[in-house]
Parts: structure tokens; C-alpha cells; sequence
């Protein structure tokens, strides 16, 4: 039997995303990296996956049939299970406004046009979202029910009826009959040498002939709809393929760049109907003398006739990531949302680039505190060994670097960072994590004989930075 604690930590994180995390949906690629650090394996995803695409038809079924307020708790517990999918949040904002719609209840509203603008944040040429919006608006119908009183009040009420339709009768009885008359007399004569005569009476001169008055009283004009407002230009015809393809991705030479070699490693684009997202992943080695202290750049995304489709940010190397001495390499991810179908390929242009003197000596590294989760390994197959760490502001950091000793590689490493006082105790107690991640199914294998660096940090006030003896790496996964 499969230990329950990491899918209990992975829902506990996705409720604490639905309710501190202000983005209408989550970031999937990031959100299913975090239950992979928190120990769930490719088939706890899949069930989790499965679960909520199975409250999702759910929900649907209630919406189907009538019973929106069953279909609202179904898609939320849908939307709870995967907050990324564009799909179930369309639907739950049709739940709430049809939950509305049946019962003039403030609060559906209020909680339907809210879903119904998360949705135009994420993508604001869903026309549906607008029709949502424009049914939210409509006057509600107030039924009138007869008083509660004695018998006599409904009779009063039913002979106030009956007169109102008496009158209702006679009006349109004169009203025909001044028609009649009015035909009868003829048309009046021609004012001037026109061929043509002049229209009746009851009609106006330049309107079009209109149809015969109803009986039934009119109703309110009718609201706006998405098809009747001012809408966006036609969407293009998609020519490129649906689900996950390989993302072409090319770095912009520039003199800055000198001496760095780039390579992609497994850049993707998923394309769906509830959105395209891309994901960048980009290797950065340091094959110059230089010391690289900044590395961040922008990403431009095309589609095959080389037109713009949109634009995101890349940092390979920053204040918040090790800086490169020459030998080093770095990697990053960078996500993308709201692209349109035929995005093709993505180019980065790296217009900040720090560099410094690379020439040593450089400090000399120390072994760090390893605490493994678990039993021990007889033989590690890591080195791990400490670069810099203390004081920087409200941070503590620790940088260094992890060597592999195997004579294998690794598929999945993991560590977190323990901040300990001199009695070995956590100096803070927090559900907050400084964990790391050398390799994993996103990141190339850890091959034998690589380096690799991490970067852990954590906020703390004075007394606490003042208390810290030791930092530890507890190994979370070692594969």
C-alpha cells in the first residue's frame, strides 16, 4: 500500500493555492513539479488527474439536468483538484450563474461574475464569459403570489384581474375599430406631382410596415449578448497539430554571450482547447574564464509565417540563483500561457548579462550537513559541499554544489534545507520548505562525474537569523 502523506501534503498545497494564490488558474507544469518534490509518483498524479476530470463530468451532469447548485460543488472540487484547467472554470461559472438564475440569490451572482472575469483574465476573447456577464444582468422576474389573508382577498384580487382585462379588451376593441374607419376613408390626396401616393394615415411616412399590436404586455428589452456587441476579429484557422510537441527554441547571438554555450532540453508546447501553454527548459554552461553574476532574458514566441505570438522572461542566473564560475552551468524553466494555436518556435534574447573577473582563488568549499529521510545509504553516490551561506538581509542563504560520485545517474534528487540552533533543534517551524531539486523528470539525468548547484534561502527575523548554528540538507529523494 502506497503511503497517503504525500497526496495529503500535495491537496493541503492545492487548498492553500485556492485560497492565497490571487492567479485566476495555476501554473500546471509548476503545480505538478511541487507534488513530485513532495513524493508523488507519475501514478498518484494520474489518479489525482482522474479525479477530477471525474468530478468535472459530475458536475456537468448536474448542470445538465437541471440541478446547478450540486453541479457548483462538484466543479469546485474539480477545480480544487486541478486549478489549472480552463475547462472546469468555464463550466463552474455557467453553475453559479444558472445557480443564480434559480434562485435571485446575491451571493451566486456575486460568485458567478467573478468566475465569469477570471475567465476574461485568462483569456479575453471568450465570448461566452461576455454571455455570462449579459445574463447576470437581466432583470429578474418577481412572480406575484395572492395575499395570505382570508378568502375574500383572493377574490378581491381575482375581480381586479378580471376588470383589468376587461379594459384591456375594450382598448383594443376601439383601437380595430378606428383602424377599420381610418382604412375606409381613403388615402389622402398627393401634396405634389409625385407618382406615387401618399401612405396612410397610420402609417409613418419612411418606417416599414410593422406587425399588429399583441395583446400580451412587453417585456423588458432584451440584454446585450455576446453575439450582438462588438466582438474581436475572427480567430485564424488552426493548421498546427493539438496536444504536446517539441518547442524549437534558439538563443540570439550577441558579443555579451561570448563563451557561454546554450542547449534545450525538452522546450514543449501544449496545444488544448481550454489554452496553449509552452514550457522552456534552457541549459546555460560557463565554458569562458568570466565569473557570470547575471543572466536574464526575454522570450519571443512565432508562429511559422515569423509573426510575433507572444512574449515571457527567462533568468538563468540572478541575485536569487548561484553565480557561474567558469566550468559551472545553470538551469532554467520558464512557462508561458494564453499563446495562440499556431505558436511554432520561441527565440530568447538575453539583454542582461553581468559578468566579473573570473580568476580564482575562490573560497574553499566544506563539506555540508547531510541528514538523509530514512535509512542511510551505505554509499551516497553525492558529494555535497558547501560554497557561501549567512547573512544577506532578511535571507539566510546557502549555496554550493553537488557532485555525482555514482557510477550511475540520477534521476531524482531532492533536498531540503534544515536550520538548526546549537542544541540541533529547528530554529523555525514553518510548513514553508527550502527544498531543492537537482534532478527530476523535467531536468536531464545527473550524470556521473556532473556538478550541479543549489541555492536554498529562507526569510527570518533577527533573533532568529542570530539563533541559527548549522544548516543541514535533509535527502528527500535519491534515485
Amino acid at each position: 500500500m502506497s503511503d497517503p502523506a504525500p497526496l495529503q501534503r500535495w491537496l493541503a498545497h492545492l487548498e492553500a493555492f485556492d485560497a492565497a494564490d490571487a492567479r485566476p488558474l495555476a501554473d500546471r507544469d509548476e503545480m505538478l513539479a511541487i507534488a513530485r518534490e513532495l513524493g508523488l509518483d507519475d501514478a498518484a498524479l494520474a489518479k489525482a488527474e482522474a479525479d477530477a476530470e471525474a468530478a468535472r463530468a459530475r458536475g456537468q451532469a448536474f448542470l445538465d439536468h437541471g440541478r446547478p447548485a450540486d453541479a457548483v460543488a462538484a466543479l469546485q472540487r474539480a477545480l480544487a483538484l486541478a486549478p489549472w484547467r480552463f475547462d472546469v472554470l468555464a463550466a463552474l461559472a455557467e453553475a453559479r450563474t444558472a445557480a443564480f438564475e434559480r434562485t435571485g440569490d446575491a451571493t451566486h451572482r456575486a460568485a458567478a461574475e467573478a468566475t465569469a472575469r477570471d475567465l476574461i483574465e485568462v483569456d479575453p476573447g471568450y465570448g461566452p464569459a461576455y454571455a455570462l456577464l449579459n445574463r447576470l444582468d437581466r432583470p429578474m422576474a418577481v412572480p406575484v403570489s395572492p395575499s395570505r389573508g382570508s378568502a375574500g382577498g383572493s377574490q378581491a384580487h381575482g375581480g381586479r384581474l378580471f376588470l383589468a382585462l376587461v379594459v384591456i379588451v375594450l382598448l383594443l376593441a376601439g383601437g380595430i375599430l378606428a383602424l377599420v374607419l381610418t382604412r375606409g376613408a381613403g388615402p389622402a390626396p398627393a401634396p405634389s406631382a409625385q407618382p406615387t401616393a401618399a401612405p396612410p394615415v397610420d402609417t409613418p411616412p419612411t418606417a416599414a410596415p410593422t406587425p399588429p399590436p399583441s395583446s400580451a404586455p412587453s417585456a423588458a428589452p432584451p440584454a446585450v449578448t455576446a453575439s450582438t456587441a462588438p466582438s474581436a476579429a475572427p480567430a485564424a484557422p488552426r493548421t498546427l497539430p493539438a496536444g504536446e510537441h517539441p518547442l524549437p527554441v534558439k538563443v540570439v547571438e550577441a558579443p555579451a554571450l561570448a563563451g557561454l554555450a546554450f542547449s534545450d532540453f525538452g522546450s514543449e508546447i501544449h496545444r488544448a482547447d481550454y489554452g496553449v501553454r509552452a514550457t522552456l527548459h534552457l541549459r546555460v554552461h560557463n565554458g569562458s574564464q568570466d565569473l557570470v553574476a547575471g543572466l536574464e532574458g526575454q522570450i519571443t514566441f512565432y508562429d511559422p509565417q515569423g509573426q510575433v505570438t507572444g512574449r515571457g522572461k527567462l533568468a538563468l542566473v540572478n541575485s536569487a540563483l548561484p553565480q557561474l564560475r567558469p566550468g559551472d552551468q545553470a538551469f532554467g524553466t520558464a512557462h508561458a500561457h494564453k499563446l495562440p494555436w499556431d505558436t511554432a518556435r520561441a527565440e530568447v534574447t538575453f539583454a542582461q548579462v553581468k559578468r566579473g573577473a573570473g580568476a580564482g582563488p575562490w573560497p574553499a568549499t566544506t563539506p555540508a550537513c547531510l541528514q538523509f529521510v530514512g535509512a542511510a545509504p551505505a554509499e551516497p553516490g553525492i558529494d555535497v559541499r558547501v560554497r557561501s551561506q549567512g547573512e544577506d538581509g532578511l535571507f539566510w542563504r546557502l549555496t554550493g554544489e553537488v557532485t555525482n560520485t555514482a557510477a550511475h545517474a540520477f534521476t531524482q534528487v531532492v533536498f531540503e534545507a534544515r536550520f538548526l540552533d546549537d542544541a540541533g533543534q529547528p530554529v523555525v517551524e514553518t510548513m514553508i520548505t527550502d527544498k531543492e531539486t537537482l534532478a527530476a523528470s523535467w531536468l536531464p539525468p545527473f550524470e556521473p562525474g556532473e556538478v550541479r548547484l543549489f541555492h536554498v534561502g529562507r526569510i527570518m527575523g533577527r533573533e532568529e537569523r542570530a539563533r541559527v548554528k548549522q544548516v543541514c540538507l535533509a535527502v528527500l529523494q535519491l534515485r
